[in-house]
C-alpha cells in the first residue's frame, strides 16, 4: 500500500512539473475577439432584420436584430469569410482577419432578388 501512495504521488509531481514552452489555448477573454456589424440593403438605409451570419470555418451563425446589427463574440484570431443571406435576397460575403482581442467592424449589404424578369 506504501508502494502504491509513493508512486502516485510521484505522478502527481511529474504531471504538475512547469512546462517551459507550454501550447497556448484561446481561453482567457484577452485571447479572443468578435466580429460585428449591420446589415443593410444595397442602398443602404434599410436595415435588414432577420438575416443569418455566418463564419468560415465555421464558429458562429448568428441573426440580425430589428435594426440590422449582429455580434459574433468568443472568435478565436484567424481569418474568416462572413457570409449573409436572408429570404428574398442575393447573399453577401467578405473575409476578414481577426487579431487577438479586437471587434472587427463587418457591415453587410443585402440585395433584393428581381420577380419581375420574364
Amino acid at each position: 500500500m506504501k508502494t502504491r501512495i509513493i508512486i502516485f504521488c510521484c505522478f502527481l509531481l511529474v504531471s504538475c512539473e512547469k512546462k517551459e514552452n507550454p501550447q497556448i489555448i484561446y481561453s482567457s477573454v484577452s485571447d479572443v475577439g468578435a466580429i460585428a456589424g449591420k446589415i443593410t440593403t444595397v442602398t443602404g438605409d434599410t436595415p435588414v432584420a432577420g438575416a443569418m451570419i455566418t463564419t468560415s470555418p465555421a464558429v458562429h451563425t448568428v441573426y440580425s436584430d430589428s435594426v440590422g446589427n449582429y455580434t459574433m463574440p468568443d472568435m478565436p484570431p484567424g481569418n474568416y469569410i462572413v457570409r449573409v443571406s436572408g429570404k428574398g435576397y442575393i447573399p453577401d460575403s467578405t473575409t476578414v482577419s481577426l487579431v487577438d482581442w479586437r471587434t472587427v467592424q463587418v457591415n453587410l449589404t443585402l440585395s433584393t432578388i428581381r420577380t419581375d424578369i420574364k
